[in-house]
């Protein structure tokens, strides 16, 4: 199956070292477990580009997509995801910052005509509420544990208000991910906007 011919990806961070300077995610078919792309960033910078191979070896792999950080501050997320074989940019992808106040929320948007496509929100508020205001003294002392609870994440049909998708992390040690558009019948989703959007969920984020 092509690479972008797909509509269920498996995302798993590699190992977390302190003093790393960059972060690696192995791109899998979830059924076989096979990596089939590899991205990586660096963790240290004012912009967070992020660059996704077909190989593990950049050296000789090619170039698969291009996740460009266009945001002057990390709170107001703004990222480009870039065909990097034709230069096109194949969607937008944007924070809601005031919205993402109480419930974490982003937004795909069609790169010509900036049109919301689809509606990318945490699937509990609650525990969104939870983390986002755990500075605040009664939730401050339990900010170890905070930072422990993830967020589950749903794509949401901007025209028709249905569930098109969604981004999970899987109960397992370390950062692994199943993301999942096959609800997604008139394919409103690019894959290449759909993978992006997830890796930046981990890194922009800081899932």
């Amino acid at each position: 199956m092509s690479i972008w011919n797909r509509k269920k990806y498996g995302i798993a961070q590699r190992h977390r070292r302190q003093l790393s300077l960059q972060e690696a995610y192995h791109i899998r078919d979830p059924d076989t477990n096979q990596n089939i792309l590899w991205a990586k960033r660096k963790r240290f910078g004012l912009k967070t580009n992020i660059n996704v191979w077909e190989s593990e070896d950049t050296s000789e792999g090619k170039q698969a997509l291009t996740i460009q950080d266009d945001a002057m501050f990390d709170a107001f997320g703004k990222f480009s995801i870039i065909d990097p074989k034709s230069g096109e940019v194949v969607g937008v992808l944007k924070r809601h910052f005031l919205r993402s106040l109480l419930r974490e929320k982003w937004t795909i948007r069609d790169p010509r005509t900036s049109e919301e496509l689809v509606t990318v929100q945490a699937r509990s508020l609650p525990i969104s509420l939870i983390r986002n205001l755990r500075w605040l003294p009664i939730l401050n002392a339990f900010d170890f544990f905070i930072q422990f609870i993830r967020l589950q994440w749903d794509f949401i049909d901007k025209q028709t208000d249905k569930k098109i998708g969604f981004f999970d992390r899987k109960f397992t040690i370390g950062d692994n991910y199943i993301l999942d558009f096959q609800a997604d019948s008139e394919n409103k989703l690019d894959p290449r906007v759909a993978l992006g959007l997830g890796i930046v969920l981990d890194t922009a984020e800081s899932r």
